[in-house]
């Protein structure tokens, strides 16, 4: 597992319990560094999704190679939605 989930992990674990004494050299609260963490993580998601559909799909495509992306599962058949629940599943907890 990486460091970065277990550390959020760490941090929401404290906030249920209602610590809000910061630690390491900022002392920042569990809150706080939870709102940062989560801030950031949206920025980098967006910037992915942005090279995503501004670069990699149009080099896709002039290479004849076409995926359909969507953002909403709604949009996925059953047999998709399926299809990315066992995948999920495997990778989440492996045998």
């Amino acid at each position: 597992m990486n460091f970065s989930w277990w550390r959020v992990g760490g941090l929401q674990q404290k906030l249920s319990a209602g610590i809000e004494v910061g630690s390491g050299a900022d002392r920042m609260v569990p809150r706080d560094q939870l709102a940062a963490i989560g801030q950031n993580v949206r920025q980098m998601v967006g910037q992915a999704y942005d090279s995503l559909r501004n670069e990699m799909l149009p080099a896709l495509e002039k290479e004849g190679i076409l995926l359909h992306v969507s953002r909403d599962v709604r949009d996925l058949t059953e047999e998709q939605r399926q299809h990315l629940t066992n995948v999920s599943a495997a990778r989440s907890f492996p045998s």
